[in-house]
């Protein structure tokens, strides 16, 4: 698998001098079929993590390959390498832990009948720990690391070879050793409803807030101690696992987040849980239809989710529930194949300087990574234009034999080892053409319409692209 084609797009940051320029980049890696991205990290020089779920098809069909896949981009939004982990299993699924001040990615991965820790460095050089044997199915939705370096996990179990489910909560050591484990079986047997462990956030130093569905269709919020014997239960009426949920503590309060549809009219409800235990619920009125991550300032919060087109939405809050701007995004899922309410994600994250990111998926197997500025300065996909440095020209398009490519010689496209380099609509690259050092100011390349092997190339639309400048493409049509 290689590095396919990053498209970067910029946006003005206007007065918002103090922060980066935002952009979106869309990743296309070879032969993947489906992908659900469960974590994103920012790292301490902006580049980022992303965690996920990945399902690969090799040799026209006959072959598939499903694990977790960890891809990384730079600051900008390119493409710096994608590993996939622990593969051997189906289903093997990942989530992330956290990400450290040495920005090693630390992750958790489950497997049929067993689990394993694992993590990942800025170099994309991962270390597995040993594979922890595990009875009937763990799955974690949720993980997160303590002070004292001991993992806290939140998902669901098989107890026994039938298929009834328990919500399961787990800690155990930065190894992976079992600690403690506590299941929490359906309130309503035969219930054809999700039951799992949904969320997870650290109240204080002994305790925790388990989000678990039970069967009833309401969300239970069960605040445990670290072995997950269970303290107190809150019930939040309405809140189906249809329309997702997400969480995390304020202060000495939780706030949850979900999604009330009544006749078909969708309200965002947030309950919160004060330090004294008391539950109260607010209507938010937004038209989310679909909960599936928040993130959390001092000041405001950022809510992400499904609107009416079960694409992705994004909304910002100051902490009256005053809406300060909302944007959709009609072309970007936040999930793959199946419904939503079984991907539990954690991809909404903020930078040190404010942006924010989230990831979502276009057509399935296009990875979309969105940068945002500050105060929402957010293009829509099909109003954005991509900045070069110097930008490709192709002639004649549509061709029908040799293509004329033409490109500045900026400083750098005269880097050592630039290269032109086409690509299929399958995102596999046919042909390199170095550029070579030109004492014109323009370089002239024509292509004759082989590929590396001297074969023609049959119709269709490909990209062109240079290695040095992987944002600056050009796309063709051949014809017959």
């Amino acid at each position: 698998m290689k590095k396919i084609i990053i498209t970067l797009f910029s946006l003005l940051v206007g007065i918002l001098c103090y922060a980066q320029p935002g952009y979106i980049s869309t990743i296309l890696i070879d032969s993947l079929e489906e992908f659900t991205p469960k974590t994103v990290y920012i790292c301490s020089d902006n580049s980022v993590v992303i965690l996920g779920n990945a399902g690969f098809m090799f040799d026209m069909g006959q072959f598939w390959d499903y694990g977790p896949l960890i891809i990384k981009l730079d600051p900008q939004g390119n493409l710096m390498w994608h590993q996939m982990v622990d593969c051997n299993t189906f289903p093997t699924e990942i989530v992330g832990i956290e990400i450290d001040e040495n920005d090693v990615t630390h992750f958790i991965i489950s497997k049929p009948f067993s689990y394993r820790i694992g993590f990942i460095d800025a170099n994309g050089s991962f270390v597995l720990h040993e594979e922890k044997s595990f009875s009937y199915q763990p799955h974690f939705n949720k993980a997160i690391r303590m002070p004292s370096g001991e993992i806290l996990a939140c998902g669901r179990i098989r107890e026994s070879q039938n298929y009834e489910f328990s919500a399961a909560f787990f800690r155990m050591s930065a190894l992976g050793d079992s600690l403690a484990a506590s299941y929490y079986p359906p309130d309503t047997l035969n219930s054809t409803l999700d039951i799992t462990g949904r969320n997870m956030v650290q109240k204080d130093d002994n305790s925790v807030y388990i989000a678990c569905y039970l069967g009833s269709g309401d969300l239970s919020i069960l605040h445990a101690d670290l072995d997950g014997v269970i303290i107190n239960r809150y019930d939040i009426s309405g809140s189906s696992q249809y329309f997702g949920m997400s969480m995390f503590c304020n202060s000495d309060s939780l706030m949850v987040y979900t999604v009330e549809a009544i006749d078909l009219n969708f309200s965002t409800i947030l309950s919160t849980i004060d330090a004294m235990g008391d539950l109260q619920s607010y209507s938010i009125g937004s038209d989310f239809y679909g909960i599936c991550s928040v993130a959390s300032t001092p000041d405001f919060f950022v809510l992400l989710g499904s609107h009416q087109m079960e694409r992705a939405k994004l909304a910002k809050y100051d902490y009256s529930l005053q809406n300060i701007w909302s944007v959709d995004y009609n072309e970007i899922a936040l999930w793959s194949h199946g419904s939503f309410y079984e991907h539990n994600t954690d991809i909404l994250k903020f930078d040190q300087q404010g942006c924010i990111y989230f990831v979502g998926i276009v057509n399935f197997t296009d990875i979309a990574v969105m940068k945002l500025l500050p105060n929402g300065q957010v293009p829509n996909l099909d109003e954005v234009q991509a900045t070069t440095l110097s930008p490709i020209t192709a002639y004649p398009n549509p061709a029908q034999n040799s293509v004329t490519i033409e490109l500045g010689y900026g400083e750098l496209n005269k880097a050592p080892g630039n290269c032109i380099e086409i690509f299929n609509i399958k995102g596999q690259k046919v042909r390199s053409i170095p550029m070579g050092n030109a004492a014109s100011p323009i370089a002239h390349i024509v292509w004759n319409r082989r590929d590396n092997e001297g074969r023609r190339c049959p119709t269709g639309v490909y990209l062109i692209r240079e290695t040095n400048n992987p944002q600056n493409t050009k796309k063709i049509t051949l014809v017959k």
